[in-house]
Protein backbone atom coordinates (compact mmCIF):
# COMPACT_ATOMS: atom_id res chain seq x y z
CA UNK A 1 0.00 0.00 0.00
CA UNK A 2 1.22 3.59 -0.93
CA UNK A 3 0.80 6.63 1.37
CA UNK A 4 -2.78 8.10 1.34
CA UNK A 5 -4.51 11.41 2.04
CA UNK A 6 -8.65 10.79 2.47
CA UNK A 7 -10.95 12.17 0.37
CA UNK A 8 -13.02 13.71 3.57
CA UNK A 9 -9.52 14.93 5.19
CA UNK A 10 -9.23 16.78 1.71
CA UNK A 11 -12.47 18.54 2.41
CA UNK A 12 -12.17 19.18 5.57
CA UNK A 13 -8.87 21.25 4.75
CA UNK A 14 -10.58 23.01 2.28
CA UNK A 15 -13.26 23.59 3.90
CA UNK A 16 -11.40 24.70 7.20
CA UNK A 17 -12.91 22.20 9.35
CA UNK A 18 -9.36 20.62 9.53
CA UNK A 19 -6.54 22.71 10.12
CA UNK A 20 -3.33 20.98 9.84
CA UNK A 21 -1.16 23.59 11.68
CA UNK A 22 -3.40 24.50 14.43
CA UNK A 23 -5.50 21.49 15.60
CA UNK A 24 -4.40 18.48 17.70
CA UNK A 25 -3.77 16.54 14.89
CA UNK A 26 -2.82 12.64 16.59
CA UNK A 27 -0.95 9.86 15.35
CA UNK A 28 -1.79 6.06 15.93
CA UNK A 29 -0.46 3.00 14.96
CA UNK A 30 -2.24 0.02 13.23
CA UNK A 31 -1.75 -3.37 12.41
CA UNK A 32 -1.93 -4.82 8.65
CA UNK A 33 -5.55 -5.56 9.61
CA UNK A 34 -6.38 -2.11 8.44
CA UNK A 35 -7.33 -1.88 4.41
CA UNK A 36 -6.60 1.93 3.52
CA UNK A 37 -9.54 3.24 1.24
CA UNK A 38 -9.29 6.96 0.20
CA UNK A 39 -13.09 6.79 1.17
CA UNK A 40 -12.80 6.23 4.70
CA UNK A 41 -13.77 8.89 6.91
CA UNK A 42 -13.82 7.95 10.48
CA UNK A 43 -11.73 5.67 12.52
CA UNK A 44 -14.58 3.77 13.88
CA UNK A 45 -16.34 3.47 10.58
CA UNK A 46 -13.21 2.49 8.65
CA UNK A 47 -12.01 -0.04 10.96
CA UNK A 48 -9.00 1.14 11.62
CA UNK A 49 -9.70 1.27 15.59
CA UNK A 50 -10.22 -2.70 15.66
CA UNK A 51 -6.57 -2.39 13.94
CA UNK A 52 -5.35 -0.17 16.60
CA UNK A 53 -1.80 -1.11 18.61
CA UNK A 54 -2.93 -2.42 21.97
CA UNK A 55 0.16 -3.52 24.82
CA UNK A 56 2.58 -2.45 26.88
CA UNK A 57 3.04 1.32 26.14
CA UNK A 58 0.52 1.76 23.60
CA UNK A 59 -3.38 1.89 24.65
CA UNK A 60 -5.31 2.12 21.77
CA UNK A 61 -8.70 4.12 21.05
CA UNK A 62 -10.09 7.90 21.68
CA UNK A 63 -7.71 9.78 24.07
CA UNK A 64 -5.30 6.57 24.42
CA UNK A 65 -1.82 7.25 25.43
CA UNK A 66 -0.66 5.34 23.26
CA UNK A 67 -2.11 7.95 20.28
CA UNK A 68 1.06 11.14 20.10
CA UNK A 69 -0.03 14.65 19.18
CA UNK A 70 1.99 16.34 16.24
CA UNK A 71 4.48 18.91 17.21
CA UNK A 72 6.26 22.05 15.50
CA UNK A 73 3.76 21.92 12.44
CA UNK A 74 4.52 24.47 10.18
CA UNK A 75 3.39 25.69 6.44
CA UNK A 76 5.47 27.55 4.24
CA UNK A 77 5.39 28.46 0.47
CA UNK A 78 8.16 27.47 -1.52
CA UNK A 79 8.18 29.87 -4.83
CA UNK A 80 11.28 27.74 -5.88
CA UNK A 81 9.02 24.41 -6.80
CA UNK A 82 6.15 26.48 -7.39
CA UNK A 83 4.91 24.41 -4.11
CA UNK A 84 3.75 24.44 -0.57
CA UNK A 85 4.21 22.44 2.31
CA UNK A 86 3.31 21.33 5.66
CA UNK A 87 6.78 20.37 7.95
CA UNK A 88 6.23 18.52 11.33
CA UNK A 89 9.18 16.91 13.88
CA UNK A 90 9.72 13.50 14.37
CA UNK A 91 6.83 11.38 15.97
CA UNK A 92 8.22 8.93 18.86
CA UNK A 93 6.22 6.62 20.58
CA UNK A 94 7.55 6.28 24.10
CA UNK A 95 8.51 2.56 25.46
CA UNK A 96 6.13 0.89 22.99
CA UNK A 97 6.39 -2.83 24.91
CA UNK A 98 4.56 -5.70 23.14
CA UNK A 99 1.88 -4.40 21.31
CA UNK A 100 2.24 -5.74 18.13
CA UNK A 101 3.17 -5.18 14.38
CA UNK A 102 2.80 -1.59 13.36
CA UNK A 103 2.12 -1.75 9.52
CA UNK A 104 1.52 1.91 9.37
CA UNK A 105 0.34 5.36 10.67
CA UNK A 106 -2.78 7.02 10.52
CA UNK A 107 -2.83 11.05 11.46
CA UNK A 108 -6.57 11.72 12.82
CA UNK A 109 -8.16 14.53 13.84
CA UNK A 110 -10.09 13.77 17.87
CA UNK A 111 -13.62 14.94 18.03
CA UNK A 112 -16.90 14.61 19.74
CA UNK A 113 -15.52 12.35 22.31
CA UNK A 114 -15.44 8.69 20.22
CA UNK A 115 -13.54 7.59 17.32
CA UNK A 116 -16.79 7.51 15.76
CA UNK A 117 -16.84 10.82 14.90
CA UNK A 118 -12.79 11.30 14.82
CA UNK A 119 -11.45 12.03 11.15
CA UNK A 120 -9.00 10.32 9.27
CA UNK A 121 -6.59 12.44 7.50
CA UNK A 122 -3.63 10.61 6.23
CA UNK A 123 -2.60 6.52 6.26
CA UNK A 124 1.89 6.11 6.15
CA UNK A 125 3.65 3.19 5.51
CA UNK A 126 6.75 4.51 4.19
CA UNK A 127 8.81 3.87 6.54
CA UNK A 128 7.28 1.00 7.56
CA UNK A 129 9.54 -2.28 6.43
CA UNK A 130 7.53 -4.84 4.63
CA UNK A 131 6.38 -7.20 7.20
CA UNK A 132 5.53 -4.12 9.69
CA UNK A 133 7.54 -2.41 12.63
CA UNK A 134 7.17 -4.79 15.94
CA UNK A 135 7.40 -3.80 18.87
CA UNK A 136 9.55 -4.65 21.77
CA UNK A 137 9.66 -2.15 24.32
CA UNK A 138 11.83 0.45 23.10
CA UNK A 139 11.13 3.91 21.19
CA UNK A 140 9.22 4.06 17.91
CA UNK A 141 10.27 7.36 16.11
CA UNK A 142 9.00 7.92 12.72
CA UNK A 143 10.78 10.66 10.82
CA UNK A 144 9.63 12.08 7.43
CA UNK A 145 12.27 13.33 4.58
CA UNK A 146 12.98 16.70 5.34
CA UNK A 147 10.33 16.60 8.27
CA UNK A 148 7.86 17.41 5.35
CA UNK A 149 4.51 15.50 5.90
CA UNK A 150 2.66 16.71 2.41
CA UNK A 151 3.21 18.82 -0.43
CA UNK A 152 0.59 20.59 -2.52
CA UNK A 153 1.71 21.42 -6.32
CA UNK A 154 -0.25 23.30 -8.93
CA UNK A 155 -0.98 20.88 -11.70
Amino acid sequence: MADILYNKALEGIFDDTINLVNDTIKVMLVTSAYSPDKDHDFVTASGAGAAELSGTGYTGGYGGSGRVALTSQAAAEVDASDNAKMTIASVVFPACGPAGTAAGALFIKETGGSDATSRLIAYIDTGFPGAGLITNGSDITISFPSNILFTMAQA
